[in-house]
């Protein structure tokens, strides 16, 4: 009881003094009207902590939106705490559902859909497709199950970085983790099962502490540098994927690969087929190369006790 008295002073002493800088030139427009032709509806959910709005994983968003005419973009609104994370995270996937399935009912099935999450916002996303099947957390019937297929298949393209529930056996992993994250999914099989896994790209490298079980004290720079090691990467496959959309009237060929990209999928054995976003088999992790974030000194302190105090509450 000590333990969950001092953890629970810990969150929320750091909450109050984390601050993030707002990803600079980020449009945080959001709007729920359906696509014209050519286009896709871009969802986002934002990291732990962000300010409402799409947060850092927006830039690659707005990129997507640059590069593909008729395109709109959301955002999902939801707590993004930590303090109350399975809570958070579980209401932010009820969120997330709600906009998809508005967008589905309401726009035409020749539209396109993409996700895009960054870490506890990752989770949201995964756990929104393939349903809430982690570790650690309560089972909850109403957001345990995938989406309809009907629902799946209007997907072109998703986006997650630094995802907690990341597993190394996922065929579309993209980095060179080799540990679990915090929450692993029980059965990451439920991508290929829905047909998904080729319309898949999760960022996770190695020593980051939320995706990949990391070092508390210097894994953060590796959590918070997807965006700049691999937005551009994700960009092209988000696009590339788009387009295969229109081709194909879906966003996989009919061997469940990816039909076109550098950032291309991953096939039904597992391997890349090839591409600049192919994942890294390395058993020796390479080096970081990515530059950290807009954070400030203060705010890069205080999310490493607070990711300790949740780990501390649920054990």
């Amino acid at each position: 009881m000590m333990m969950k008295t001092l953890s629970t002073a810990v969150l929320f002493g750091s909450l109050a003094c984390a601050q993030f800088a707002p990803p600079a030139g980020v449009s945080n427009v959001s709007s729920s009207d359906c696509p014209t032709n050519g286009g896709a509806h871009i969802i986002v959910a934002r990291a732990s902590l962000e300010a409402p709005g799409y947060g850092i994983i927006g830039s690659v968003k707005d990129a997507v939106l640059n590069r593909v005419p008729g395109s709109t973009a959301e955002f999902v609104t939801y707590p993004a705490t930590l303090d109350d994370y399975f809570n958070s995270e579980s209401d932010g996937v009820l969120a997330m559902k709600k906009l998809i399935n508005a967008y589905t009912d309401k726009c035409s099935a020749s539209l396109p859909l993409v996700l895009m999450g960054y870490s506890q916002g990752a989770q949201v996303s995964a756990d929104s497709l393939v349903g809430q099947q982690v570790a650690a957390f309560p089972d909850n019937s109403s957001i345990n199950q995938p989406l309809p297929a009907s629902t799946l298949s209007r997907f072109a393209a998703v986006v997650i970085m630094g995802d907690p529930s990341f597993v190394t056996n996922e065929t579309f992993h993209v980095g060179n983790a080799t540990r679990n994250g915090l929450f692993p999914r029980k059965d990451v099989a439920n991508f290929n099962t829905a047909g998904l896994a080729a319309r898949v790209k999760s960022y996770c490298d190695f020593n980051d502490p939320y995706c990949a079980s990391g070092n508390l004290s210097t894994g953060l720079p590796v959590h918070l540098g997807y965006v700049q090691e691999y937005g551009s990467q994700a960009e092209d496959f988000v696009v590339n994927q788009i387009k295969a959309f229109y081709s194909n009237g879906t966003s996989t060929s009919s061997n469940g690969t990816s039909s076109s990209g550098s950032g291309s999928s991953t096939s039904s054995n597992g391997t890349s087929s090839g591409g600049s976003g192919s994942s890294t088999t390395s058993s020796t992790p390479a080096a970081y190369t990515g530059t950290a974030s807009t954070m400030s000194a203060v705010g890069k302190i205080a999310p490493i006790a607070v990711l300790a105090g949740v780990i501390a509450l649920a054990m």
